[in-house]
């Protein structure tokens, strides 16, 4: 009996001796610190548009964005066309009306490019002010409210007066005191220009002045 009780007791005392050697393994699940995520924080930082001044862009691209918007604007009938017969009813003169239709464009075509974080050079504006009064002035012809024999003084005329009103209807922040004393300078060499006998048409957008 003593022995089979002695056999039976030696496994209750190997078994404790394998167990302590499995204890072991449990620690060897160190998890790697995840680091790299780090660095992509200063990434999103530089995705993120920089504070500050808009960027003033003087490319062929920007004038034909700019230009664009207006010259889609005033060939929509829906648009264009309306608001220079609501214009024109308000006025009685369509010489005026193509002005302060130019001047309203303007300020909404600078203005919703300084809110995009972008400024557009004032020569590029001058000249997008020209194509849009040579479009008004074909959408009054094209529809019997302005004469072709009268077509270009009172396309000459809309333009300035587009101008005029543009440089005192934007806000401040869409349009710098040195933009303004620009559009100044640009006035004074059309008329300059006016005064020997060039129109407007003879200033067409210059290369060197959209720097790509």
């Amino acid at each position: 009996m003593q022995g089979l009780l002695n056999r039976g007791k030696a496994p209750q005392q190997a078994g404790p001796q394998q167990q302590p050697q499995q204890q072991p393994q449990q620690p060897r699940q160190p998890q790697q610190p995840q680091q790299p995520q780090q660095p992509q924080q200063p990434r999103q930082a530089q995705e993120q548009p920089p504070q500050g001044e808009p960027e003033t862009v003087a490319s062929q691209e920007a004038y034909d964005v700019a230009t664009g918007q207006m010259l889609q604007f005033i060939y929509d009938k829906e648009k264009g066309l309306a608001a220079l017969e609501r214009y024109t009813q308000a006025s009685g003169n369509v010489g005026e009306a193509m002005g302060r239709l130019l001047g309203r464009l303007l300020v909404m075509t600078v203005q919703s490019a300084v809110m995009s974080g972008k400024r557009i050079a004032p020569d590029l504006v001058f000249q997008g002010g020209i194509e849009a009064a040579r479009a008004l002035s074909e959408v009054a012809q094209k529809n019997g409210m302005l004469d072709k024999s009268q077509e270009k003084a009172v396309t000459e005329d809309a333009f300035f007066e587009g101008i005029a009103l543009f440089a005192t209807e934007a806000k401040e922040e869409a349009l710098t005191d040195p933009e303004r004393q620009r559009y100044i300078e640009l006035l004074d060499k059309v008329e300059q220009m006016q005064a020997q006998g060039a129109g407007m048409e003879d200033r067409k957008p210059q290369e060197q002045e959209m720097q790509a």
